[in-house]
């Protein structure tokens, strides 16, 4: 896969296993991501990779990557801290590339934990 010259959100299995972690590939190949232990910062494409596959979620046009850039030059500057309700990897990338600051996947664990309590509620 070329990796040189594009953005996108990309994303690949998380350490644990469960679920996915994203980032955003940035035209140098390099990717722009946020973690517990780092929070927001910039890595190579292979110590992002490790030995997972990479999986591109959505690409940005070439028109907009200066904007997108200037965002993550915002973003890293500002040095939120990483919070996994409020600002994860998915709320960084999506933030980024200039989509709807959301987390599918906490939303499907909140629903999730809503319904296991109704359940739990209803058993007890």
């Amino acid at each position: 896969m070329n990796i040189y010259g594009r953005m996108a959100r990309i994303s690949r299995p998380k350490l644990s296993g469960v679920s996915r972690h994203e980032g955003v590939l940035l035209p140098t190949g390099d990717v722009a991501h946020t973690t517990q232990d780092k929070g927001a910062h910039v890595c190579s494409w292979a110590q992002f990779k490790g030995n997972h596959p990479i999986k591109i979620e959505r690409e940005l046009h070439p028109v907009m990557h200066q904007q997108a850039l200037l965002r993550l030059q915002d973003l890293l500057e500002k040095r939120h801290p990483y919070d996994p309700v409020l600002n994860n990897c998915e709320i960084f990338a999506r933030t980024i590339l200039l989509e709807e600051p959301q987390s599918p996947q906490v939303g499907f664990w909140m629903v999730a934990a809503f319904f296991a309590a109704l359940w739990l509620g209803a058993a007890g």
